[in-house]
């Protein structure tokens, strides 16, 4: 579920217990308010990413505060942490979550809770006195078995005696023994015994190394008795919460100048940096500004104003649109990508939100909806769809690697153009949360193409570039490869307020570099606007 139909369904409740105000949504976060429930879950969605370690006691004190702060850093989100990305982020937790189904399941016979994938469990191969069952979406394994002591004892020592270099985790109690290590081949291994009535079940786990944030999850999660499901409730602090933010996130832009302070707040938190230095002269057309590059303001360390459509080679060194009259621009062509299956086409604003004839692989296409501040529009084609693009579950982590596919140079280069580089900073210019930095080199034309992962999963949306020219006039220096995607969250959460769901990729073996090519051509489009 994602996060704007997730607030869709708190909407449903009657009347939140708590609205948020408009201080209070921009105010450091405390998770003094919420409930033991809402923390527990809270616990999941880190252990899962692997920053929190403890138990889903829902006790939260330093550490869990450390591994909340250290989860949003990889995003961007610096301390001290407000509560608008707090809510973000515990939306984003409940997707992946919901996605494959984990929840609390309760074994009366021996009176013990545990973290299961309902949604993507199977069973696994039968072995003597186990009973076995596999996550289809990672390399989890889950065996369950009940004896007696000296059973217990043997799976203890058998554990023990795959442990490589690392220094094994031991717990020995009169009525619970843990062991935990990690093998020589990087494979995790995780035994637990529980004494009960006159023998004693054993939990054993099994991940590979990328999975072992899904091993620590379900390892900490099992308690005895009854534990309360991992969700947040409607009725608590970051349902509510979600209510509050759903309602900025969907006012309408023309009543935005009378609304609270906390619309004006969240707003500039999500897609402004915090100061914005005096205005730079913009570059006339020798300079070489061309429209999907940032003005000279930009080298200066603020974002460049919305531009207007990548201009075809004949116009490549013109202005930005703002910077001389409409009649000037009088094509101009760029990217996107395909998002539903009733032909829904994502790109940016600034490619398709002004257009006399606006086409998609030559074929007429309808503005639908185009968002100005996160420059984001929606465009609707009658051709036939076979293939949709898919979001990441989670945004890309800072170095990771990604690939940008698009038209860029329409009439000097042809066909599907990718290129190849990382996510370079979580930010912006000028600290802008809802842009990320990428390396590989975008030219005028891939506004609005996908940037993906390794999976092929959608983690941003291609926006802007340095201009090197400008920013070396200003600094001395020739950037290189400065590069600018709007993150994928924030396109989905653009997706979901239009009413189209976006799809979600999961977890899986990296497809060869030409496959990642292939399945990119299947849903990325050539888009061309006439004035």
């Amino acid at each position: 579920m994602r996060f704007a139909l997730i607030c869709a369904a708190c909407l449903g409740v009657a009347g939140p217990l708590h609205a948020y105000t408009a201080d209070e949504l921009v105010e450091e976060f405390d998770a003094r308010q919420l409930t033991r429930q809402e923390k527990r879950t809270l616990q999941a969605a880190m252990a899962f990413t692997g920053t929190y370690t403890g138990l889903l006691d829902g006790a939260w004190g330093s550490g869990s505060q450390l591994a909340l702060e250290a989860t949003l850093a990889t995003f961007g989100v610096t301390t001290p942490i407000p509560v608008w990305a707090t809510l973000v982020y515990a939306a984003s937790a409940s997707e992946q979550m919901e996605r494959d189904g984990w929840e609390m399941r309760y074994m009366p016979s021996l009176d013990m809770t545990i973290m299961v994938p309902a949604g993507r469990l199977r069973d696994g191969a039968p072995s003597d006195n186990f009973i076995n069952f596999n996550h289809s979406a990672s390399s989890l394994g889950y065996s369950l078995t009940f004896g007696d002591a000296a059973q217990a004892q043997r799976l203890h020592d058998y554990t023990l005696r795959e442990a490589g270099p690392d220094e094994p985790y031991l717990l020995r109690r009169d009525n619970v023994a843990i062991t935990a290590v990690t093998t020589r081949s990087g494979l995790h291994l995780y035994t637990r015994s529980d004494a009960r009535d006159g023998g004693w079940a054993t939990f054993m786990l099994s991940a590979e190394g990328p999975d072992e944030g899904i091993l620590r999850a379900v390892s900490a999660s099992i308690a005895k008795g009854r534990s309360d499901p991992l969700a947040f409730p409607p009725e608590g602090e970051i349902g509510t919460g979600f209510v509050s933010l759903a309602a900025v996130l969907a006012a309408d832009p023309d009543k935005r100048q009378a609304q609270s302070r906390i619309e004006d707040d969240v707003r500039k938190a999500m897609t402004q940096p915090p100061a914005q230095p005096p205005a730079l002269p913009a570059p006339d057309a020798s300079q070489g500004a061309g429209p999907v590059t940032a003005d000279a303001g930009a080298a200066a360390g603020r974002p460049a104003p919305a531009p207007g459509p990548d201009s075809t080679p004949a116009q490549a060194g013109a202005a930005a649109p703002d910077a001389a009259p409409a009649a000037v621009r009088t094509s101009g062509s760029g990217t996107g990508f395909v998002v539903s299956p009733d032909g829904h086409v994502l790109t940016n604003a600034h490619v398709a939100g002004d257009c006399a004839r606006l086409a998609v692989e030559g074929k007429p296409a309808t503005l639908l909806a185009a968002d100005r501040d996160l420059d984001l529009a929606l465009v609707r084609t009658d051709a036939p769809v076979e293939t949709v693009a898919s979001f990441a579950p989670n945004p890309a982590p800072l170095n990771s690697d990604v690939l940008v596919l698009g038209y860029p140079l329409a009439g000097i280069l042809s066909g599907l153009n990718v290129t190849r580089g990382s996510v370079t900073s979580q930010r912006g210019l000028g600290g802008d949360s809802r842009v990320m930095q990428i390396s590989a080199p975008v030219q005028p034309g891939n506004s609005g193409g996908p940037v993906v992962n390794g999976l092929g999963q959608v983690v941003g949306v291609v926006v802007s570039k340095l201009d090197a020219i400008v920013t070396a006039s200003e600094t001395g220096d020739i950037p290189q490869n400065v590069n600018f995607a709007i993150r994928g969250e924030i396109a989905k959460l653009f997706l979901s307020e239009q009413g189209v769901t976006p799809r979600t990729g999961a977890a899986g073996e990296p497809p060869a570099p030409e496959e990642l090519a292939r399945q990119g051509a299947a849903y990325t489009r050539f888009i061309t606007c006439e004035n």
